[in-house]
């Protein structure tokens, strides 16, 4: 759908009339009309129609219409809570700034005609965005907006962001709102209350929504046993994915209410459900699934302080136990894994065949394709095709270059070898530098033709919010466990295209990641400085710690090196920490491949862990 201002001209005028006899309403009829955004190509189709019999302020009408519906509501943002459903390269659908004062005017003319909730509530909104001392649109868009039911079906859709940006405009208005806020909260405690198992999360997802918004004052006890009633239904059906999202969310609840104990039995009960799913796999010699599992397990007991194992059922030695067993799990695993690696081809059939490779798909499979487009390099084969690189000869061999900041400092030196015998530290480093030349040339190369076609593809076809990230974060024992939602952030905003937020929230997340897993292998990942303080480590550090090999790899190592430490290319790491990024940094390729980067990471742990058919 293409901006409004393309369309139409502006001195054209619609009038009530032009509205009432366009035939609006039936872009509201038919399965699913009820979500705004398929109505909004409903509605400019009809636009289409309109001006082609030559009706052009009937045209515009729809047009408005169909951009005003078009927008995706987006609450985790107070001011901008409206995205643009397309963008592409030749340009994005509607936002608010889109609209002039005169289609406002428009909006509020046909206001009172309009008695479908969705539209109101979208109209009302959008004018009171616009113009602010509009305060009774704001409560017409509050009334609106909770005529959402609160359903699993509503809230699989755009109901629940419904509710959210209710809450939001309510809590803003404050006592303007009169008793909107109590009425929310009311309406959303007996819809818990009401939640049965056969709707799957709705009564997470609300206890969510009165976590987020401290609403459930008074009454986290409740909550908590309504959460772990749950939990013990999907218990009876060996869903364990529901089962461990509904303890963790009774241990905060629990926690809020101060009942400490209950609070740690059910991460307990959490980390049962790991534990029972670990044997269930290994048991059908699903062993890298098995494995996953395990160490989830191991790294929820892990959260639970000594003093409160005993009184939550803890056996002693029971972590050692698994700790020995995920050890003969994990070298099983290891002869199940396979590469998933696709064909080299030129720049210009990558395109069309990453687009076609993922169109399609459901979402899962296409997020494994795009993540894996790009496999990860192998360090040995790039460094033999660097020194192959270093034998043929070339004027430049016999000089050594700086390397120089954009500010003009050294940040990295390297000599001429055509002299150097091999294995020297000079030898050493020009192959480094040539390996890291070629694979800054694979990236660029598989950005270009491979993630950013495959990820404008699954834009179109499949909207992944936050809460589907934090989902794949929670269930990759990779990610820490406390860090699962942070993690998830990072991917969505690259997923968003808000590569800035994205490169931001990453970076320290991924040091944050191999600390994480260092420290549980036993690594120090501290060092003294001179008066005696232990002080943490940069990543730079953290990599070339022994241990470090064995639980990444040097594949995974040479890659995180190359993206977040090395001088010679982004530094991230260093960068970010330092205040160096500009904003063109955030739109170059590697911005693109450290999102990748840590998704394929994540994702495929994740995908791995998945029970297979």
């Amino acid at each position: 759908m293409a901006c409004k201002t393309e369309r139409f001209s502006s001195d054209i005028q619609t009038t009530l009339e032009d509205f009432k006899t366009s035939g609006w309403e039936e872009a509201f009829t038919g399965p699913h009309s009820q979500r705004l955004a398929i109505a909004a190509d409903a509605l400019a189709k009809k636009g289409q129609k309109a001006l082609e019999e030559g009706n052009a302020s009937q045209s515009k009408a729809l047009w408005l219409l169909a951009d005003a519906c078009s927008m995706m509501l987006q609450p985790s943002s107070l001011n901008e809570p409206y995205k643009p459903y397309i963008i592409s390269r030749s340009g994005r659908s509607a936002i608010p700034d889109d609209f002039s004062d005169a289609d406002l005017d428009f909006f509020l003319m046909i206001l009172p005609s309009i008695d479908n909730p969705g539209i109101k509530a979208r109209l009302s909104d959008l004018i009171w965005l616009k113009k602010r001392s509009r305060v009774e649109l704001a409560l017409d868009a509050i009334d609106s907006y909770i005529e959402s039911p609160i359903t699993l079906e509503s809230f699989s859709g755009e109901g629940g962001h419904s509710w959210i940006r209710a809450i939001q405009l309510a809590r803003v208005l404050r006592h303007a709102a009169g008793d909107r806020m109590k009425n929310i909260k009311e309406r959303l405690l007996e819809a818990f209350r009401n939640a049965s198992e056969e709707e799957g999360f709705l009564a997470k997802w609300i206890a969510d929504l009165l976590k987020g918004f401290g609403l459930g004052a008074g009454h986290e006890h409740e909550i908590a046993e309504k959460l772990v009633s749950l939990a013990e239904s999907f218990k009876l059906q060996s869903d364990f994915y529901r089962v461990r999202e509904y303890y963790e969310s009774s241990s905060y609840w629990f926690g809020k209410a101060e009942k400490e104990v209950e609070s740690f039995k059910s991460i307990a009960c959490q980390a049962e459900a790991w534990h029972t799913e670990a044997a269930l796999k290994e048991a059908a010699s699903d062993f890298i699934g098995s494995s996953h599992a395990l160490e989830k397990a191991i790294q929820v007991y892990r959260s639970i302080p000594n003093k409160h194992r005993a009184s939550v059922g803890m056996e002693e030695g029971k972590l050692q136990q698994m700790q020995s067993h995920l050890g003969k799990i994990g070298k099983m695993a290891a002869d199940s894994m396979t590469l998933v690696s696709t064909p080299c081809v030129d720049i210009t059939d990558m395109v069309s065949e990453s687009r076609l490779l993922v169109r399609g798909k459901p979402v899962l499979e296409a997020l494994k394709t795009m993540t894996n487009f790009y496999p990860g390099a192998k360090k040995v084969k790039v460094r033999v095709a660097a020194e192959e690189i270093l034998t043929q000869f070339h004027f430049g061999s016999f000089f050594g270059f700086a390397v120089r900041s954009r500010d003009g400092r050294i940040v990295a030196k390297n000599p001429g070898i055509a002299i150097a015998p091999k294995g020297s530290e000079e030898y050493e480093q020009a192959v480094w530098k040539e390996m890291l030349q070629t694979y800054y040339l694979d990236i660029c190369t598989a950005v270009a033709g491979r993630t950013i076609p495959a990820l404008e593809t699954m834009l179109m076809e499949h909207r992944l919010q936050l809460r589907d990230f934090e989902s794949i974060c929670r269930e990759s024992s990779i990610v820490p466990p406390e860090r699962a939602l942070a993690f998830a952030k990072a991917l969505f905003y690259g997923y968003d295209l808000d590569f800035d937020s994205a490169i931001h929230r990453l970076v320290p997340q991924v040091e944050n990641m191999v600390r994480y897993h260092l420290k549980a292998a036993g690594a120090v990942t501290t060092d003294l400085d001179r008066d005696g303080i232990e002080v943490e480590v940069n990543l730079s550090s953290l990599l070339k710690r022994p241990q470090a090999l064995l639980i990444f790899g040097e594949d995974l190592i040479f890659e995180m090196q190359a993206i977040f430490c090395e001088s010679r290319g982004p530094n991230f790491r260093h960068h970010l920490a330092h205040g160096l990024l500009e904003d063109k940094d955030f739109e170059t390729a590697f911005a693109v491949h450290a999102w990748c980067l840590a998704l394929r990471i994540v994702f495929n742990v994740f995908w791995n862990s998945q029970r297979k058919e």
